[in-house]
């Protein structure tokens, strides 16, 4: 039997993850509500893939420990590892449990019963190891992959998607609001664009997150004792090939791309896993704002789009209950529930105790609501409609005076030294009650007051033109949507 190399072992042990959630005998449920499975995240996340990952981590240390020459033995090749994940779960680890009353003791008792893992390794299965030195090692590298090879391809199908629709939309003139009032004019795209930026560097934060998440072999207090007095950092440091500058713990790591902790104890320090955490839910807060802007602007008082709708059971003149939209904006609030366990884990006693160990098991329910918000987001995207003629409506009702900004700047820098006033309190009053534009409204004003007559042919007549025609005080509504379009999320 050729030996594999320690990358070719992790890439057949992932491999061999997915392959196996194919077997319909697999608990596949994921932590939170069964209504919010997505599919995709299945094969890394399900309850019987969880020992998988732990193998994971106890069958790449033995390829290391031989690699180092510290054990004499071939290990496992691609189809014992195949044979193995087919036959191990997360269940039957769970029902071993109950006779060693330990997991990972239990773990270990599987993998020595089994007949796909070669009988010269029984004896070096989690030599030198400790328990957390697997689950947090095993635990980073999950979460890693889940990342990569759903969530982040997931987040850039709708980046594309959602980027569409911002070069649909760059001049598309809207109404902006402030404090749900009518404030100045933008573009749909610009709007959209907002959003989409705030989604964009929050999945760039993420993926840097992920680049620091640490596992760790040091050992039962982080001193790396065991592995220095058993003799696996003798022969570590004998091997040329493996460089004196690295330690046994940093080296192992990197085969499995994870970084080392600088420090750690029993268990890895929990800011680096709480940062990557933390980035996720800055990217559900984005979608969430998505889906409050959608329903509020998809409302019976705007109606300026449609999302992804359903009717009513029983108000059968409704036709569109922003569904997709609503979703979006709830799961944010399920999504912050699972967070509030990681920020509680902040603490430990003596830096190890087992309070933090159960919810730790749901720390991954982020990124299955996280995952379903993301697919819920490309639903409602790829669905959107802006109602033009809707936007158009809206904006008449309030364009004659939302340019009392310029006209107010205009005033300023002519001299007329209570110009807040006067605009605020009789000359878009004026112009609203009239119906008529703000220019008009001014002249009625001055004639009373010979400053603001003078302030007035002091206006040139381009910025004149721009406070009669509002949808022209955009500013850089237009360029930023279009530049947006053309921004994908950069990794």
């Amino acid at each position: 039997m050729s030996k594999m190399s320690l990358n070719a072992t992790l890439t057949t042990c992932i491999n061999a993850i997915k392959e196996v959630s194919d077997q319909t005998s697999r608990n596949l449920e994921m932590p939170g509500n069964p209504r919010y499975q997505p599919e995709i995240l299945k094969p890394f996340l399900g309850y019987d893939q969880w020992a998988l990952w732990l193998a994971t981590v106890e069958i790449m240390w033995l390829h290391f420990l031989r690699d180092i020459r510290f054990i004499k033995s071939d290990g496992m090749d691609e189809a014992m590892i195949g044979d193995f994940f087919r036959e191990l779960t997360t269940c039957e680890q769970d029902q071993m449990e109950r006779t060693t009353n330990h997991d990972i003791n239990a773990l270990i008792a599987l993998m020595r019963k089994s007949h796909h893992v070669p009988s010269d390794l029984n004896q070096y299965i989690h030599f030198g190891l400790t328990s957390y030195d697997t689950i947090e090692t095993a635990r980073a590298l999950q979460v890693k992959v889940t990342w990569e090879e759903t969530i982040l391809p997931s987040a850039k199908e709708l980046d594309v998607l959602w980027r569409e629709k911002i070069g649909e939309t760059v001049e598309v003139l809207q109404m902006g609001r402030t404090h749900l009032q009518d404030a100045l004019p933008v573009t749909t795209g610009f709007w959209l664009s907002v959003i989409h930026e705030r989604f964009s560097n929050s999945i760039a934060m993420s993926h840097r997150a992920m680049r620091r998440l640490t596992g760790k072999v040091s050992g039962a207090v982080g001193t790396s004792a065991a592995t220095k007095e058993s003799g696996i950092a003798k022969c570590f440091y004998a091997q040329p090939h493996i460089g004196h500058t690295d330690t046994v713990e940093s080296s192992f790591l990197h085969h499995l791309d994870l970084a080392p902790p600088s420090l750690s104890t029993q268990i890895v320090p929990p800011e680096n896993m709480v940062r990557f955490y933390t980035n996720l839910t800055l990217i559900s807060g984005a979608l969430a704002q998505l889906g409050n802007d959608c329903r509020i602007l998809q409302s019976s008082a705007y109606g300026e789009l449609i999302s992804v709708s359903s009717t009513s059971s029983t108000m059968a003149h409704k036709k569109a209950n922003p569904i997709a939209a609503e979703n979006l904006s709830g799961m944010h609030t399920t999504l912050l529930g699972e967070f509030w366990k990681i920020l509680q884990n902040l603490s430990s006693d003596l830096q190890r105790d087992l309070c933090g160990s159960s919810p730790a098991r749901d720390y991954i329910a982020v990124m299955v609501y996280l995952q379903q918000q993301i697919l819920t987001a490309t639903r409602l995207i790829k669905n959107l409609k802006i109602d033009t003629e809707r936007c158009n409506e809206n904006f008449e009702k309030s364009g004659r005076v939302v340019t009392s900004e310029l006209l107010l700047l205009a005033l300023q820098k002519a001299g007329v030294r209570d110009a807040h006033t006067i605009v605020n309190k009789e000359i878009a009053p004026l112009a609203m009650e009239q119906l008529s534009g703000l220019r008009d409204a001014t002249n009625d004003i001055a004639m009373g007051r010979s400053d603001l007559a003078t302030a007035m042919t002091e206006i040139p007549e381009e910025m004149w033109n721009i406070i009669e025609n509002p949808e022209l005080y955009i500013g850089n509504a237009a360029m930023i949507s279009k530049e947006q379009s053309l921004k994908p999320i950069s990794v």
